[in-house]
């Protein structure tokens, strides 16, 4: 491993600006897992169902019409020659 590379120990994959190419593409795991900051309690049940809380009110709700799905799917066509 190179020194560069140990620059890089994250868990998040490198930035957009640095090299993509070889290690500092890849994600890389944190060495010492002891003092790791933990993701989520592991008593939380992560298919909590009995949230009754209702959804934020500025939650956007998204529709997509038949047209607009069928222009998406043949961006090249023009709109009379879609079946």
């Amino acid at each position: 491993m190179s020194k560069r590379t140990n620059l890089y120990n994250t868990t998040a994959p490198s930035a957009p600006g640095s090299v993509a190419s070889g290690t500092d593409a890849s994600m890389h795991a944190p060495k010492d897992k002891e003092t790791s900051p933990l993701d989520a309690s592991p008593n939380k049940d992560i298919m909590d169902t009995n949230d009754t809380s209702p959804l934020p009110p500025d939650t956007p709700t998204i529709s997509i019409l038949r047209r607009d799905y069928q222009a998406a799917a043949a961006p090249n066509t023009s709109p009379e020659f879609v079946a």
